[in-house]
């Protein structure tokens, strides 16, 4: 398990500890603060250790992640985050070093939030007939805040597509920038997907549009610069999008440029809305072209149980 192989970069205190706990194995976040008990969250609990963390073990422990490189991950680090093995996503708080207005670094560490992705095989059985246009997946959006399960639902729908699971088998391409969707390779994204990994994702959409021959291109926070004329591209091509986007709503998502543009153009046929209404992954809802929600009511995508229609 992800969880057990990252015990090994923590402090062994701290690693004995949360060897104990049962549930550790089952965590989806946890978090290390300087003068602070360690914390991890499993199973929809909060569980808080009675271990207090000094900030040298937050040091040492950022370090042995970062395969003591912290040069070769400062570029991530100075946006928050660096990932590693298996998609798991580290972040960090310290003292920010600023140049010209803007952030170059972050160091003298003082917290750590570890967030260990997980596979829900079937996630995304509830949403497929909601994305799919006459058999063909539609050009979709998943919204929603940090840690809801976009990517866990991005991830479920490509295996889905790609595999052929009550539709017709599709080829895909996955952008995995951080490498958090397909794990650098520790998760099934299905039969018929290529991944570009560790691959800026404006770049990677068109390597794979000119390279992989796909039907659908998937990728993951997208929003930055590039992303739009890649995403036209796309669409331009008749290649389908499946991607996901930080948002607490759709007010939020089209009060961005960004996203306004690809809405008035119909680039995005569908958008799934995230909330932890039934628990993290509730579907809230799924909007149309325009704009109109398709559910009955929500329901939970990790149950893979979908809606009852």
């Amino acid at each position: 398990m992800i969880t057990s192989y990252l015990l090994k970069y923590l402090p062994k205190n701290l690693s004995h500890i949360l060897s104990c706990y049962d549930s550790f194995e089952n965590s989806e976040e946890l978090r290390l603060r300087s003068g602070k008990k360690a914390i991890f969250f499993a199973e929809g609990r909060e569980f808080v250790t009675e271990y207090i963390t000094k900030k040298i073990e937050i040091e040492q422990a950022v370090a042995a992640l970062a395969e003591h490189s912290l040069y070769s991950v400062r570029e991530d680090i100075a946006k928050g985050f660096f990932t590693v093995r298996g998609g798991v996503r580290i972040g960090v708080g310290g003292k920010a070093v600023t140049a010209g207005g803007r952030i170059v670094q972050i160091r003298d560490f003082t917290s750590l939030n570890i967030r260990f992705p997980r596979e829900y095989r079937g996630s995304g059985t509830g949403v497929l007939p909601y994305i799919l246009r006459s058999g063909a997946p539609a050009n979709t959006i998943i919204l929603s805040p940090p840690q809801f399960g976009k990517t866990t639902l991005l991830r479920d729908v490509v295996r889905i597509l790609s595999s052929g699971e009550n539709c017709m088998p599709r080829k895909c391409a996955v952008v995995d920038e951080r490498g958090e969707i397909s794990g650098g390779g520790s998760f099934d994204v299905g039969d018929r997907t290529d991944v570009l990994l560790d691959c800026p994702k404006a770049e990677g959409m068109a390597i794979a549009l000119r390279a992989l021959s796909p039907e659908v291109i998937a990728t993951d926070e997208i929003g930055g610069d590039g992303d739009l004329a890649a995403i036209r591209e796309i669409a331009n091509c008749g290649i389908k999008l499946l991607a996901t986007a930080h948002a607490r709503d759709m007010t939020e998502l089209s009060s961005r440029l960004f996203f306004r543009e690809l809405m008035e153009t119909g680039v995005i046929e569908r958008v799934i809305v995230l909330s932890g209404a039934l628990g993290r992954g509730t579907v809230q809802a799924v909007l149309d072209g325009k704009w109109k929600n398709m559910l009955q009511k929500p329901f939970l995508a990790r149950s893979a149980e979908g809606e009852n229609r």
